[in-house]
């Protein structure tokens, strides 16, 4: 490249690969149970393109699946089934051909076995408490018992714990929270008439850098936060500054007065937002105040509500605040 002073750059070695590709993700759900669609995905390819299945289970007809078989399509998500037809399980393998001769060739096996629920874990609140989502997309929960807990686990199992299941929004989702620290199975049964054992390591928060710094001026002062944690990125961690209200004894908004709930995530009405990993200049705030952090968990199955997050928060103070 040259500009237009002359001045001269050259880049070599960069390989540029825009070869004809198809996605791993071949089964997509057709229902509870198990039950699968084959789902083609390319990339990098020119429309329109065939397809020319070279292995697939007995009872598969390609056509009856979706009748523009073999082609031509252009679409960037081929279907073959659907949830009134699903396809059945064995090894199918095909090769795709785009316009310009391109071809690529996948299999992937569908077996006919029902995998277990997945688990999501939230740390907190507190460095020895964490709480858990079990879900699965291919059947209903309709029973869950906790058959193993750490010794600080102050109830005793096995325990039927089925009232979390959310059974009035979701029964293919089960929440608990205000799980101590530890390693943890569930043992679980389903509208499919399986059961599955669920082996789960709950975590609590563990914070490996809090610098706050404090710096005084004329009516106002700055303060630099640095914050680590393990949180996982979709627990929204929030810091803000609130001040305290002696009449009332609640903590507000240090300009709008509004009152902070408890169990609310922070946000610009209950508190003055604070930018972590910066300077936040001139704060021009006095009174009784704090630095607090707010983070989501999840709630217990029984306290789920139709319309309403699945989520709720817990505050931890990091400073006072004179």
């Amino acid at each position: 490249m040259t500009d237009n002073c002359g001045q001269t750059s050259t880049l070599e070695g960069n390989e540029i690969d825009r070869k004809l590709t198809i996605s791993s993700d071949l089964l997509w759900g057709a229902g509870l149970c198990g039950k699968r669609r084959l789902s083609i995905k390319p990339s990098n390819f020119t429309a329109p393109f065939t397809i020319n299945f070279t292995d697939f289970p007995a009872g598969f007809d390609p056509v009856t699946y979706n009748s523009g078989y073999p082609g031509p399509f252009d679409e960037e998500n081929v279907f073959f089934g659907s949830t009134e037809m699903p396809i059945p399980a064995g090894n199918y393998a095909f090769t795709l051909v785009d316009a310009c001769g391109n071809s690529a060739s996948i299999s992937k096996e569908l077996l006919d076995v029902l995998s277990g629920p997945g688990a999501t874990v939230y740390k907190g609140c507190g460095p020895d408490m964490g709480s858990l989502q079990l879900n699965s997309f291919d059947f209903e929960f309709t029973k869950v018992e906790l058959t193993k807990a750490p010794a600080s686990y102050t109830g005793t199992v096995p325990v039927d714990v089925s009232q979390n299941i959310s059974f009035s929004i979701d029964p293919r989702r089960f929440f608990m929270n205000n799980l101590p620290a530890g390693e943890y199975e569930f043992t679980s049964s389903t509208s499919c008439k399986t059961t599955h054992l669920t082996k789960v390591t709950i975590e609590g928060v563990n914070v490996t850098e809090n610098k706050i710094e404090v710096t005084e001026n004329c009516g106002a002062f700055n303060l630099y936060l640095k914050h680590e944690d393990n949180l996982n990125s979709n627990q929204a961690p929030l810091f803000g500054i609130q001040k305290f209200d002696p009449v009332t004894s609640n903590w507000t908004h240090p300009v709008t007065g509004q009152v902070y709930n408890p169990a609310d995530e922070l946000s610009n009405e209950n508190a003055v937002l604070m930018v972590n990993g910066a300077s936040n200049i001139n704060q021009n705030y006095s009174g009784k105040l704090r630095l607090v952090k707010s983070m989501r968990i999840w709630k217990n199955g029984e306290d789920m509500v139709l319309n309403r997050p699945q989520t709720t928060y817990c505050l931890e103070t990091l400073k006072h605040l004179k």
